[in-house]
């Protein structure tokens, strides 16, 4: 590493270090409707879990005026659960949710957190253009990449299952890059389509080289050699207008091969790695209203939450019909839906303001 490397990084660190005082986050007044909430019963009954503690002086503190971007489990314990939010850094609960506590980046929008699946106390983080790492859980933090393109930030994270020293990056300007040693040191592997944002990278559970990767304008891409080469899915994809647009992804334990796409067209399956795609009727007419999110449970397809105009549905048959009776007691908008990998009747929804 270069001087100036060394110089870039410790300027990095010093704006992440002072980025945490900045939350503006925590309450102590009156309850507001924002935050998480969690189901331990499928999606039938939710609980608004934002308690964070107290204030020295015995007051309750409350984040349910936060603006929750995504939701991570601990891969090995899952009552650990990690929140990403705008403006406020990334919490954690070591209780499934009934407390939560700021990390060491306690201020700042988070985009993305990846989790050595191996050694879950190994955490990366992305803000902005720079990649942070913490060795403790997230107690403590340092940068490890800084962008040097002012005009693009770092959008998404991805640890190869098999080989947690590889990590993927993506960027705001269609960018792949590589470490092969634990973030270390960084490459450019490839620029899937100029000027177009990476929303979403994943590796499929336990699948050894291939990764999907969701732009905002150009829709899906897949690699099967860790990220060195793609192929555009635009073509198996053609019969369904609007799925050039996707909003989110799912993946199935143990099925390396079967994807969900919540996409402008509506929600559609490929379970022979985006070869073919069969679409799925949700209660709106395909193409008429796009699907914000979906959601399977893990161990069981037929198990399906999607997020259609700010309502959550849920399907127990795969598909075929769909409770739009569910009702989170919210008036924000729903934005990250995850279900506990380890216990699949408990599901976690984030919420946000909207946008004026």
């Amino acid at each position: 590493m270069s001087a100036i490397t060394r110089t870039i990084l410790t300027v990095a660190a010093t704006l992440v270090l002072t980025a945490q005082g900045c939350s503006i986050s925590i309450r102590t007044a009156r309850q507001l409707d924002g935050g998480i909430f969690r189901s331990d019963d499928a999606g039938i009954t939710w609980t608004h879990i934002v308690d964070a503690g107290t204030t020295p002086k015995g007051k309750p503190i409350r984040i349910d005026n936060v603006d929750i971007e995504f939701i991570r489990f601990d891969p090995i314990t899952p009552t650990i659960v990690f929140l990403g939010t705008r403006g406020a850094g990334i919490y954690r609960s070591d209780d499934g949710g009934n407390r939560w506590v700021k990390t060491g980046l306690g201020g700042g929008t988070y985009t993305a957190l990846a989790i050595d699946p191996t050694a879950p106390t190994i955490l990366y983080a992305a803000a902005g253009g720079t990649i942070t790492k913490s060795g403790d859980g997230g107690a403590h933090w340092a940068p490890i990449y800084l962008e040097s393109k002012p005009d693009r930030v770092i959008t998404d994270l991805a640890i190869k299952p098999t080989d947690p020293s590889m990590l993927l990056a993506a960027t705001s300007r269609g960018d792949v890059l590589l470490s092969r040693d634990y973030g270390n040191t960084w490459q450019l592997l490839t620029t899937l389509s100029p000027a177009d944002y990476i929303s979403r990278m994943l590796f499929p559970p336990n699948n050894s080289s291939t990764v999907y990767a969701v732009t905002r304008a150009s829709g899906l891409f897949r690699s099967t050699d860790t990220g060195n080469s793609w192929e555009s899915a635009k073509q198996s994809l053609q019969a369904f207008p609007g799925s050039t647009t996707v909003s989110s992804v799912a993946t199935m334990t143990g099925q390396p091969q079967t994807l969900y796409l919540a996409s402008g067209y509506g929600l559609l399956v490929t379970r022979d790695g985006g070869a073919t795609w069969q679409p799925i009727n949700t209660l709106v007419p395909f193409g008429s209203q796009p699907i914000q999110a979906v959601t399977v449970n893990p161990t069981n397809e037929a198990t399906l939450y999607v997020i259609v105009g700010n309502r959550l549905r849920k399907s127990t048959d795969g598909g075929a019909t769909w409770d739009a009776k569910i009702t989170v007691p919210t008036a924000r908008l729903l934005n990250a839906l995850t279900i506990n990998p380890d216990r699949p009747n408990q599901l976690y929804l984030g919420t946000i303001k909207p946008r004026k």
